[in-house]
């Protein structure tokens, strides 16, 4: 299967109607389809691998001025990377002397077959099993499929010796996706070159770490998105020095794990860590495969910046570590606060080793709007626990640092109610309990969790709510410094206020006399700051 000709890419077609493309159709007909038809972190990367190919066939551009006239030119270089300069053969997934983003010298070694045979010898029921030697299964690449321990939802065919396959555009998708988002932990053992590396120590792939947001540009077609996404080898040179462009890995793929030339290349440079090669893996056949740890790609750090955030579509934040001082972080993903909260983070423009969101958004002028998509993969530990996604049509006024202070503003407003409306769900309860009090002092250490299970109700479906409200706050800030500026903040803090209520009423009862007596002492917790504001103004 060569990804070039092959149909393995899902997309929408303008029509609506989905389908498959190949890496030809996508830079060749990309103005034909509307988006990407895959889950968040396949998206990222997907995004990753399209910008490799687009950025290598360019060797560029170098400036601006080129990155404008990228759409006239981008089909015919593609096309002549692939075919004059003959990187097509790079792309074949079962090649047997250079099989794509793979190692084909990758090998169980004798010893790990050995014990792995006489195992299965002395279980009869493993033994007329497909898979005697127990090979990790390529399910494992797919995070939404059940392999060996690890049960999913709605997969439960975790059996490690039932041959699955899967079609070959899957395993050139999960193949892709995998190298960029694999955790952490356990891998399989494997020998390469006579090298054997053990089953544990194996880093995070890339993309995975901290769970971190990936934010990309997006077009009205994946022709457009590709466009926007690319960087100038300038902008490139501020965050990975002028020195660190590089190739991508199928140009440059090492020839061994001592190859310390390719594996820089691989691991420290803009288009080597952009397609990541995070697991040494040989795909058998569509059932079966075989993989090890892979190579490590680090954060950059010197002594004069701590930390530098390497990867063009994550977003690097300052923080306050436990002694009070400055420190950079990835901005990560959580459960409990939706993306559209970190909005003014992920705008804001990266330079050199400052702070800021995707590399993508210096393509983007200070006076226009734009539209992002943003994706992350949440995990705890080595398990992939969920998937974020969102797109945002961002007005002019968040690319200015006065914007982007007026939106932080009203998530505060709106976090300070969710506190607030906590804290009057739990009055709420206390004058229904006379016990509450003694409850919470029993819990010890689990008070916290404890009155966070009370008010869960009440502030999931606060938050609900407010994300459907989120055109009404990007209205506002994109109001700024016209005359219904005033209006649409009010509106704005309306439905803040409207949201709080409806939550309150849905999670406190007001049914019998003692009921309606605990929910008007708790609704006047609730809008004691309004009932305030108005006072105020009154006099």
């Amino acid at each position: 299967m060569n990804l070039v000709e092959k149909s393995w890419i899902p997309v929408v077609k303008m029509d609506g109607i989905k389908t498959e493309a190949s890496l030809h159709d996508i830079f060749c007909s990309g103005e034909g389809y509307a988006e990407l038809a895959v889950r968040p972190h396949e998206r990222v990367a997907l995004m990753r691998f399209l910008i490799c190919i687009a950025q290598a066939a360019l060797d560029g551009p170098e400036n601006f001025e080129q990155w404008e006239n990228v759409p006239k030119i981008l089909a015919e270089k593609v096309v002549d990377y692939f075919y004059a300069k003959k990187w097509k053969e790079a792309f074949e997934l079962f090649d047997p002397k250079r099989p794509f983003l793979q190692i084909s010298e990758l090998a169980v070694p004798k010893s790990e077959k050995r014990n792995k045979e006489h195992a299965a010898k002395s279980n009869k029921k493993k033994s007329k099993t497909e898979n005697p030697i127990k090979l990790p299964s390529t399910c494992t690449m797919d995070f939404s499929l059940a392999t060996g321990n690890n049960a999913t939802l709605f997969d439960h065919r975790g059996n490690d010796f039932e041959a699955r396959p899967l079609p070959e555009g899957c395993l050139a998708l999960n193949l892709v996706t995998f190298q960029n988002f694999s955790s952490g932990g356990g891998a399989s053992i494997a020998e390469w070159k006579s090298v054997k590396f053990k089953q544990v120590g194996n880093p995070d792939a890339p993309c995975l770490k901290g769970s971190m947001y990936h934010a990309f540009l997006k077009g009205f077609s994946i022709a457009e998105t590709i466009h926007l996404n690319l960087l100038t080898k300038k902008n490139v040179g501020l965050v990975f020095g002028n020195e660190n462009w590089g190739k991508p890995v199928w140009e440059m793929m090492p020839f061994g794990p001592d190859d310390a030339q390719a594996i820089t290349n691989a691991t420290q440079t803009y288009l080597g860590r952009l397609v990541p090669i995070s697991r040494w893996i040989k795909l058998l056949d569509p059932s079966w495969m075989i993989w090890g740890r892979g190579f490590t790609y680090p954060v950059f750090a010197d002594s004069k910046n701590p930390f530098r955030c390497p990867e063009p579509s994550a977003t690097s934040i300052e923080e306050k570590d436990e002694h009070g001082q400055p420190t950079r972080d990835l901005l990560k993903a959580n459960h409990a606060r939706g993306i559209w909260r970190h909005l003014a983070a992920l705008t804001v423009k990266r330079r050199a080793g400052n702070v800021g969101g995707a590399l993508a958004l210096s393509n983007i002028p200070d006076d226009k709007d734009y539209d992002i998509h943003v994706c992350a993969l949440l995990r705890k530990q080595a398990t992939i626990e969920a998937y974020q996604e969102s797109i945002f049509h961002v007005p002019a006024g968040m690319n200015t640092d006065i914007g982007r202070a007026a939106y932080e503003d009203e998530v505060a407003f709106a976090e300070a109610k969710a506190r607030r409306l906590g804290r009057a769900v739990e009055r709420w309860r206390k004058e229904m309990d006379a016990d509450w009090s003694q409850k919470l002092k029993a819990a010890g250490k689990d008070k916290r969790s404890l009155q966070e299970r009370l008010r869960s109700i009440a502030t999931n479906h606060f938050w609900t709510a407010m994300e459907k409200n989120v055109p009404l706050l990007l209205a506002y800030t994109a109001s700024l410094g016209q005359n219904d500026n005033d209006r649409r903040k009010k509106l704005w803090r309306w439905a803040v206020h409207r949201s709080a209520r409806n939550a309150y009423k849905l999670a406190c009862g007001r049914e019998s006399p003692r009921q309606i007596r605990a929910f008007a002492i708790g609704l006047r917790e609730l809008e004691r700051e309004e009932a305030q504001n108005n006072e105020n103004k009154e006099e």
